[in-house]
């Protein structure tokens, strides 16, 4: 089920390579400390008399490429990010925690270790960890790098990292819901189109984890904590994007997949619980372009652009209730408190669809109505037009929205599942009369490119599907 803990392993299995000696490891650790003391001549030296050697972390240092299967032992993945910060989550299947060097690529040096904060979180008496580590005071010109160590010398990960520009005027997303790890040959090749695609950054915005299967079969039911930790930890190790060179910096909410609850509302028993644990894998860091909401809602604001990550789950009463509310009253009071500060476009971003009256799944139109029609028109009120973004349909499409919802024409973007159950034949057993166009019966993400336009936005809109497909692109407009 899991990968590897230390690269001993494979190079005993291999004919061409040998571990390295202690003596040869010692040389590595004295090029460290030559290296700290800014000596990077006598540091040159010892990690090529190193190299030689066969100490992969010395070769590293020589700027040389390391083969990925002998040096991508660990879960990581980038969170949220800002121009001069970012945070590092690696998970880890034992409670064996790596050691871990941050280095500065650019400059040739360690990053200070005021510049970072360490923590790691366990679920009460459950196998493996999660480490997250938080960096300040870095720069948006320049590459870093995380290395991680089994033991002094014994590099087994090492991932290349970067932070957000300051001037962006481009925002290039990549846009994924549904992702489970059943499909392991289709999950592997559309990350890896997700990957070359070199998003600025990736929005996981639902069914991160199936926590209700388990080893490839649904099991339904509700999900308790252990259940849900441990999927997290499988989801993270099976699926290519957390096994990447080169991270993409992570926003995410949940859907109820990784809730842990089918179609689950505010009477999930362990809703706290299944909360701890995903903000373990997905945590918000508060700065200075951000805003924290109830449960999993936050914003962040980057290139004139402001995002709400909204929770669709914790506080939605039963679809029964059709005078009921779909985000709860805090969180919705606290939505239009936030917005009133800014200026620009506005994406409000959940797992399930919001108009989707049309179809007899899950969405903020059909389950509560009346709440949905208030919301839409405290939204007509605002002086920045907002764009709709969902997951959960297990097919991609864009809506278009009539002016008479909200004073002015926008859009729903909806893409869904980059990997799971796939369905031909949904639009046409169940057509959208709002669909600008759709795609069914196929695996999907979105890359979207977004720029600011006066107080709108302009948009570039790919879905793509297996094999570098592109199943529709559309230019669209949101001004109000």
């Amino acid at each position: 089920m899991f990968k590897k803990i230390s690269l001993i392993v494979l190079f005993l299995l291999s004919a061409c390579a040998s571990a390295p000696k202690q003596d040869d490891i010692k040389i590595f650790q004295n090029g460290i400390g030559y290296l700290e003391a800014g000596n990077k001549e006598l540091a040159l030296t010892s990690f090529e008399q190193a190299c030689e050697k066969n100490v992969l972390a010395a070769c590293l240092y020589l700027g040389k490429e390391l083969n990925p299967d002998e040096t991508m032992t660990y879960a990581v993945m980038q969170g949220m990010t800002t121009v001069s910060s970012t945070l590092i989550n690696i998970s880890v299947p034992s409670d064996l925690l790596p050691m871990v060097r941050l280095f500065d690529v650019t400059k040739g040096n360690f990053l200070p270790a005021k510049n970072v904060k360490k923590t790691v979180h366990r679920w009460e008496n459950e196998k493996g960890s999660v480490m997250e580590i938080e960096i300040s005071g870095l720069s948006p010109e320049n590459t870093y790098r995380v290395e991680l160590y089994s033991s002094p010398g014994i590099l087994d990960d090492y991932r290349l990292f970067k932070t957000l520009p300051k001037d962006l005027k481009e925002l290039k997303i990549g846009l994924a819901s549904c992702m489970s790890d059943e499909f392991m040959d289709v999950q592997k090749e559309m990350w890896k189109q997700f990957i070359a695609l070199k998003p600025d950054i990736a929005f996981l915005i639902g069914d991160n984890t199936y926590a209700d299967v388990i080893n490839g079969k649904y099991v339904g039911g509700v999900a308790n904590p252990k259940q849900i930790w441990m999927r997290h930890l499988e989801t993270r190790e099976n699926l290519k994007f957390y096994h990447t060179r080169n991270l993409i910096p992570v926003f995410g909410t949940w859907d109820d997949h990784d809730y842990g609850f089918n179609n689950g509302d505010k009477t999930y028993e362990y809703k706290v619980e299944s909360a701890e644990i995903f903000n373990m894998f997905f945590p918000y860091v508060k700065g200075k372009n951000t805003s924290k909401g109830p449960g999993l809602s936050y914003r962040f604001t980057l290139a004139g652009q402001h995002f709400y990550f909204l929770d669709a789950r914790s506080f939605r009463d039963n679809y029964k209730n059709e005078k009921g509310t779909h985000l709860g009253p805090e969180q919705e009071k606290w939505l239009f408190k936030d917005m009133k500060g800014l200026k620009g476009p506005i994406w409000l971003v959940k797992g399930d669809q919001y108009f989707g009256k049309y179809h007899k799944y899950e969405s903020w139109e059909r389950y509560h109505p009346e709440n949905f029609k208030a919301f839409l028109k405290k939204l007509k009120s605002e002086k920045d037009p907002a764009l709709f973004v969902s997951g959960d349909r297990h097919l991609a499409e864009i809506m278009n929205l009539e002016k008479a919802l909200v004073g002015y024409p926008t859009y729903e973007l909806t893409s869904s599942g980059i990997h799971s159950k796939v369905y031909a034949g949904s639009f046409a057993k169940e057509p959208n009369p709002r669909q600008l166009v759709g795609i069914d019966g196929e695996y999907n993400f979105m890359f979207i490119k977004s720029r600011t336009q006066g107080r709108g936005l302009m948009l570039d809109v790919t879905s793509f599907g297996l094999q570098d497909k592109v199943q529709f692109s559309r230019r669209l407009e949101l001004k109000k």
